[in-house]
C-alpha cells in the first residue's frame, strides 16, 4: 500500500574527487552536481560525512569541514533538496575510514570513543541542525560492516545511547541506521526488532548483487532481483511491535552497468520500484548519483553505479528514474489484493551465516531468511502477490 508522503532521492557521490572533496573543496563543482541531481525531480539526497576527516582528534571537530558542510546545505537549499547526513561513516564503497587507533568494535564498545562520537554529533547539529534543509542523521553508512561479529545486544545498546544524546540535543530529530542486509538476513550487529522499532524510519539496503540474487540462472531482470525490495518491505514489518507505525525506506537500491544489459537494468528499476511501492515502501533513494572518475582505487563496480556519467551527463537510467518518480508520485493509493499468504513462525529470528554466491535457492532451514525468500518467489510464479505474516504464538 502506498503512503501519502512518498519521497524520492539519490545517494550523493560527488563527481569531483568523490568524497575526498571534503579535503579539496570546490563549492562550484558541488553546485553543478546538485543541478544535475535536482533535474531528476528528487526531494532529498543522502550525504556522507567521512568521520576521521571531520573529527581528526577525539576532542576536536574541524571548523573548516563544518564550514564546507554548511556550504553544501546552502547549495542543497538552492536546488530544493533536503539532506540526510551520515554521521559516523567509517565504511563506504569498499573502504574503511576510522580515526587513528579506533578499531571496528571500539566504535561500539569503547566509552572514550563514544564520548568523541557524541561530541561529533553535537558539533554537526550545532552547525546545521536548524537549517531548513536538514533532514536528519543516519548513524553511519552500513556501520555494521565495521564489526560483523558485534553481539546484537551490544549494537542495540550503543545505538540507543547515541540516539538519546542526539534527541536530547535536537528534540524531534529524524534518526535512522542505514545498515546493509546483514542484520535483516542474518541477525548480525543489530537485532531486527531494534531496527524495526527504535528509529524514525525502517531502512533497507536491497542490493541484488550483494544479496546474492544475480546468478548464472537468474539475471538482474529475474524475480530474485526485481522482487527483493518488495519482499524486504514486508519482511522488516514482521519485526515491528506496532505494524505500519514507521515508514519503510529503501535507502539503497540500484545496479551497476556491468550487471546486465540496459534492458535488464530498465526492468529491474521499473518493476522493482513498482513492486516495493505496492508492498508499502514510502521512501526511495537510488545508489548513486554519479559515476566515479578514474584515478583512485576502487572495485570496478564503483565506476559504473551512477545516474550521471563523469561529464555530469544523464545516463539512460536517469531518465527512467525520473519517469518512475513522476509515475509513483501521481499514482492512486492502492490496497493490494494478495493471492496467497506466507506464514513466518512467531518466534523467528534470523541467525544463519553468509552463504556462497548462488546457493541461496537451495537453503531449506526454517530459521533461514533465504528459505522464506525462496518460498515467496515460488508462490509468485503465477504472477500474483504474496503476503507475509507472523504465525500464531
Amino acid at each position: 500500500m502506498a503512503g501519502k508522503a512518498l519521497r524520492f532521492g539519490v545517494n550523493y557521490t560527488p563527481l569531483r574527487h568523490w568524497y575526498y572533496c571534503w579535503n579539496d573543496w570546490d563549492a562550484k563543482a558541488v553546485a553543478d552536481d546538485f543541478a544535475a541531481m535536482s533535474s531528476l525531480g528528487i526531494d532529498h539526497v543522502r550525504v556522507q560525512l567521512i568521520w576521521p576527516w571531520f573529527q581528526p582528534n577525539p576532542a576536536w571537530v574541524s571548523p573548516a569541514h563544518l564550514k564546507r558542510l554548511a556550504e553544501l546545505m546552502q547549495i542543497a537549499d538552492d536546488y530544493g533538496c533536503d539532506v540526510l547526513l551520515c554521521l559516523l561513516t567509517g565504511f563506504l564503497s569498499g573502504h574503511f575510514f576510522l580515526p587513528g587507533r579506533v578499531t571496528g568494535q571500539a566504535v561500539f564498545l569503547d566509552q572514550n570513543v563514544f564520548e568523541s562520537e557524541r561530541l561529533f554529533a553535537e558539533a554537526v547539529l550545532d552547525c546545521v541542525g536548524n537549517h531548513p534543509r536538514f533532514m536528519g542523521l543516519d548513524l553511519g553508512n552500513e556501520i555494521n560492516c565495521l564489526a560483523h561479529d558485534l553481539p546484537p545486544a551490544e549494537g542495540d545498546r550503543w545505538a540507543r545511547e547515541l540516539m538519546a544524546h542526539i534527541r536530547a540535543k535536537h528534540p524531534g530529530c529524524l534518526v535512522v541506521n542505514g545498515v546493509d542486509h546483514g542484520p535483516w538476513m542474518m541477525g548480525t550487529s543489530f537485532s531486527p526488532a531494534h531496527m524495526a522499532n527504535d528509529y524514525s524510519t525502517i531502512c533497507v539496503h536491497a542490493w541484488p548483487q550483494f544479496c546474492q540474487c544475480i546468478t548464472a540462472d537468474a539475471g538482474l531482470d529475474a524475480l530474485p532481483s526485481t522482487e527483493l525490495s518488495a519482499f524486504f518491505t514486508q519482511w522488516v514489518r514482521l519485526f515491528e511491535d506496532d505494524a505500519g507505525r514507521l515508514p519503510v525506506w529503501i535507502q539503497e537500491f540500484g545496479c551497476c552497468d556491468l550487471w546486465g544489459s540496459l534492458e535488464q537494468r530498465r526492468i529491474y528499476l521499473e518493476r522493482g520500484m513498482r513492486r516495493a511501492w505496492e508492498a508499502g515502501a514510502q521512501m526511495f533513494t537510488f545508489w548513486c548519483s554519479h559515476d566515479k572518475p578514474r584515478g583512485a582505487s576502487f572495485h570496478e563496480y564503483e565506476y559504473h553505479y551512477g545516474l550521471f556519467d563523469i561529464r555530469n551527463r544523464p545516463k539512460p537510467l536517469a531518465g527512467l528514474y525520473r519517469e518512475m518518480i513522476t509515475e509513483l508520485r501521481s499514482a492512486r493509493t492502492v490496497s493490494p489484493v494478495y493471492d496467497a499468504t506466507l506464514s513466518i513462525p512467531h518466534d523467528f529470528t534470523p541467525s544463519d551465516p553468509p552463504i556462497p554466491l548462488g546457493e541461496w535457492d537451495r537453503r531449506t532451514r526454517e530459521n533461514d531468511f533465504w528459505h522464506y525468500y525462496r518460498r515467496y518467489l515460488e508462490m509468485l510464479k503465477d504472477g500474483g502477490r504474496v503476503k507475509l505474516e507472523r504465525g500464531a504464538e
